[in-house]
């Protein structure tokens, strides 16, 4: 079968061999030129040259998700041509082996949305691509510097008529946008979508599939993490304890991001009947940063389901900076622990562990700013002396002391680690 692979990365490093045996690659592909140097001998080419080598597939060798979409987008390829090296060969399910259709199943894709004007139109150029064409769309305009209908303009009719556009008066922040996607106006479930995300075409039937199976559960969460070892299909959590333990099983093996998997936006879908009675504590829980979770946590208070399926159907993209500041984030994410929930001490470093962010990325973030210095200061004594382990902690302390080249004891005496 002729081949084209593109991407150049680990995947293709670690799986060399075995592609060499099973394809007929007649030509490399990546967007890095510099990758050129991994072909181990194939031709490579620039990926708009990949229609004209006539290849049957393109295999992508990359272990990130959502570059099927972007490659159909950006240069006009057949998606039925492309497969996943990981999808093919390691047993990640990525393209539905027949057509699902759910006639029953109301979905609403809710879209909080900020001067973010290309990567939404990316995104609404794929829900348009959904195999299952049957759901709706609310459109939460923040205020943009710009007239959001314009991107629907010369859509197909069924698309745009099926598109609800809301523009706040006034920009409410980050937040205030995130807490009004549980007050509008639709029924049955929705999922909600951050406007520079790239979701799958087949997302939406993925979403009825698993939610036909488990009608009763109030919401249902995606992964974008690979969670193969611990679910099949589908894992039910019954309430926040379970998934706790569930996480520390995760924890345990040292799978990296799972706070950001966790808090993510874009990889839940939530039953509004189940959620309604706890929209009351999105809004006074609104400055957590994460008010998206909140009906979660709730719910599982209450001992409703949460249904974790191994499937997916979104791809986080980077964002393209300038809308939102990590350090004023992390800072409303910490005083999750103002949120009253039973469980012991211990399921409590986990619940924040899983909810916060990763005190390395700050670091990383960082810059000689006052502020943020101060942001990292109250950050460790509101939340991460909570959970972080005493290496943690020793490791967190040292940084903040060569941050603010600390010459005497007195900030030691303070940061000290109990």
């Amino acid at each position: 079968m002729k081949t084209i692979i593109y991407g150049l990365g680990k995947c293709w490093e670690d799986n060399y061999k075995k592609i060499k045996e099973k394809y007929d690659i007649v030509a490399c592909s990546d967007r890095d030129d510099g990758k050129s140097r991994s072909t181990k001998g194939n031709v490579f080419i620039k990926p708009e040259c990949m229609r004209d080598y006539g290849a049957e597939i393109i295999l992508i060798c990359t272990y990130s998700y959502g570059i099927r979409e972007q490659l159909m987008l950006e240069y006009g390829l057949d998606i039925t041509t492309i497969f996943y090296f990981i999808e093919l060969e390691k047993g990640v399910e990525l393209t539905p082996r027949k057509i699902l259709e759910y006639e029953d199943v109301k979905l609403t894709i809710i879209i909080p949305t900020y001067n973010r004007k290309e990567r939404l139109g990316r995104t609404l150029e794929l829900l348009q691509m959904q195999r299952d064409k049957k759901f709706k769309i609310v459109i939460l305009d923040n205020a943009s510097d710009y007239d959001v209908n314009e991107l629907i303009i010369g859509k197909e009719s069924w698309f745009v008529e099926n598109i609800r556009i809301v523009r706040n008066n006034w920009n409410t922040g980050m937040t205030g946008n995130l807490s009004l996607i549980f007050l509008q106006e639709t029924e049955g479930w929705i999922w909600t979508i951050s406007d520079d995300d790239i979701p799958s075409i087949y997302a939406v039937e993925y979403i009825k599939y698993i939610i036909t199976k488990n009608k009763y559960a109030g919401a249902v969460f995606f992964p974008i993490l690979d969670f193969n070892k611990y679910i099949k299909e589908y894992k039910i959590i019954k309430n926040l304890s379970d998934l706790m333990r569930f996480y520390h099983r995760c924890m345990k093996d040292d799978i990296k991001d799972l706070e950001g998997d966790f808090i993510y936006l874009s990889n839940k879908v939530y039953n509004l009947d189940m959620i309604n009675k706890y929209i009351d504590r999105v809004f006074m829980y609104s400055y957590t940063a994460v008010p998206q979770i909140i009906p979660i946590l709730c719910m599982l208070e209450d001992n409703k389901e949460l249904v974790i399926a191994n499937k997916k159907i979104i791809a986080f993209s980077m964002g393209d900076g300038g809308h939102w500041d990590y350090f004023k984030v992390a800072l409303g994410m910490s005083t999750i622990v103002d949120i009253p929930c039973s469980l012991s001490k211990k399921e409590l470093k986990i619940w924040y562990r899983l909810v916060m962010l990763d005190y390395h990325r700050l670091f990383r973030e960082m810059d000689k700013e006052k502020y943020k210095i101060e942001i990292l200061y109250k950050l460790y004594f509101r939340i991460y002396k909570k959970y972080l382990k005493a290496a943690e902690k020793r490791e967190y302390f040292i940084g903040l002391w060569k941050l603010l080249h600390c010459s005497d004891r007195r900030l030691g005496c303070k940061l000290k680690c109990k």
